[in-house]
């Protein structure tokens, strides 16, 4: 029987697989739980579950699974729709003032379409943005302002900057 062992350098999720299945060979080689773990550089208590999980499952069950999560509310499928069918109606043909999309009113949207699925605005930003949709920001402007009337006190305001030096101001 070995003394020492030396564990794996990285701790990724290969090094953690294979550290799972040297430790089940030690335990069928004969070797004591904690030396076991002492070779293997993890506490005692952690080789036990992976013996465990081996004799209930089969050695298939040591390899690395990738963590579930929650499942997600909305499918692939949905989310196209959203974007291709849904939102470029504009906000006005759901009942809404103005044609603007604001993330509240995409959350109502969802939760109407998709049978009360709901999502918080902040959340909807980062999903939004990594399916390509930008913030929308709505020009306003005051509804008696003339265009034209501005225009010119712009390209006058223009010649009155230009015209002026530092012993004018």
């Amino acid at each position: 029987m070995e003394s020492s062992e030396a564990s794996p350098a990285p701790a990724g999720p290969a090094a953690k697989e294979w550290r799972r299945f040297r430790g089940l060979e030690l335990h069928q080689q004969g070797w004591k739980q904690k030396e076991i773990a002492a070779a293997l550089g993890v506490s005692p208590g952690a080789v036990s579950p992976w013996v465990v999980r081996a004799r209930t499952h089969g050695p298939e069950a040591l390899r690395h699974t990738k963590g579930g999560g929650p499942k997600p509310k909305l499918t692939a499928p949905q989310w196209q729709q959203l974007l291709q069918e849904i939102l470029p109606q504009g906000a006005g043909a759901f009942g809404f003032i103005g044609k603007v999309w604001t993330l509240p009113r995409i959350a109502t949207v969802i939760f109407e379409t998709f049978g009360g699925v709901r999502y918080h605005p902040d959340w909807l930003s980062h999903k939004m943005r990594s399916l390509g949709w930008s913030v929308q920001k709505p020009e306003t402007h005051k509804a008696e302002q003339d265009p034209a009337r501005v225009e010119a006190f712009r390209q006058g305001w223009a010649e009155v900057k230009r015209g002026q030096t530092r012993k004018d101001a």
